[in-house]
């Protein structure tokens, strides 16, 4: 535990979560709870954007001036929207940008080398709520020109993941076709057993 929190005076602790009062109480010797705190709420982000572009949501994780505070809710709006395919509910929207700014940042973000990084920024932009426009379209031409690269830099090449990640593809194919085989044996199994039939087949052993 973190070195400010007392277990005897947490008055809100989740045993499941970690938390007091949505705070992470675990501190490990390169992570503070705070930024504890804050990789639990861009979780979903980090899960849902494209590696070309995580260095926007690391600005978010170690800075805390008014453009992280801004860049946050815009990426948590993208974020629910592609989840969702529709905006949170009861948003309010606050004021748009100049259309200046949402042409230069679409701009920068068309010369991305990714077709999914472009899509990301082309909706970010258009979607951009807020000031700050124009710091993004900052951050994205030093993305593009390489000077600005992801904190932990995931391999883009499938084979290079599979040996980063120390998985082994084939070994998930055949997993993948034993879960479709006993799918297919539950569900004839299931029928069998709803029509009256007693006789109910298990190939596999435990």
């Amino acid at each position: 535990m973190g070195d400010d929190f007392d277990f005897n005076t947490l008055k809100d602790y989740d045993f499941t979560t970690f938390t007091d009062y949505d705070r992470s109480v675990v501190r490990f010797k390169d992570m503070d709870n705070k930024l504890m705190t804050r990789l639990a709420c861009l979780f979903t982000t980090y899960s849902y954007w494209p590696v070309k572009l995580y260095p926007l949501i690391d600005y978010v994780k170690r800075n805390d001036d008014d453009f992280a505070a801004i860049l946050f809710e815009n990426l948590q709006r993208l974020t629910y929207y592609k989840k969702f395919s529709e905006f949170p509910p009861e948003e309010t929207v606050s004021t748009k940008p100049p259309s200046i700014e949402i042409e230069e940042a679409l701009q920068a973000g068309s010369l991305l080398d990714e077709p999914i990084a472009v899509e990301f920024v082309t909706l970010l932009a258009e979607l951009w709520v807020g000031k700050g426009l124009d710091r993004l379209t900052s951050i994205l031409s030093l993305i593009v020109t390489g000077e600005l690269k992801p904190e932990i830099s995931i391999p883009e090449d499938p084979e290079e993941l599979t040996e980063w990640l120390d998985v082994s593809v084939e070994e998930d194919v055949v997993r993948r076709q034993i879960r479709s085989k006993l799918r297919n044996i539950a569900k004839k199994n299931s029928t069998t057993y709803l029509s009256g039939e007693q006789s109910v087949d298990y190939p596999y052993k435990p």
